[in-house]
């Protein structure tokens, strides 16, 4: 069990070192990477985003999502847009220079899982995913 977390820990670090280290071309983090990975992602199959949308995506706090997006805003990279019907309802859209920065996250997040998962066939892939979606489960229980 020690060398399963061991594991966990050191392919987490491998990945966050791996993203950071990719966003910093566009003189982002990690996180901020991954928002607009996200919105990017999320726009390009026609789905309104909404600070709530990434709350559950990620799992993160409501004030830990702010806070990225007023800075994502801050760089010019998104904006906030009031919903017609509803105006306690914001949507978050990418400006073009988001939509660039969001493009090259999308590409360099599908990099590292490449990395991930080199040599897997089709059924690990699938069990791999199988055993990460009954890890997230157990986690929220938690």
């Amino acid at each position: 069990m020690e060398d399963l977390i061991k594991e966990v820990f050191v392919l987490s670090n491998y990945i966050k070192r791996a993203l950071n280290e990719l966003a910093k071309a566009n003189n982002l983090t990690d996180a901020q990477s991954r928002f607009l990975f996200i919105i990017y992602n999320y726009e390009n199959n026609g789905i309104k985003v909404t600070p709530k949308v990434i709350e559950k995506f990620f799992n993160n706090q409501k004030s830990g999502v702010c806070e990225l997006l007023q800075t994502l805003e801050s760089y010019n990279l998104i904006s906030r847009i009031e919903d017609q019907a509803d105006c306690r309802k914001k949507y978050i859209l990418l400006t073009n220079k988001g939509k660039e920065c969001g493009k090259i996250a999308l590409e360099n997040h599908y990099k590292v899982l490449d990395k991930i998962t080199k040599n897997f066939t089709k059924d690990e892939l699938k069990i791999v995913n199988k055993m990460f979606t009954k890890m997230i489960n157990n986690m929220e229980e938690y």
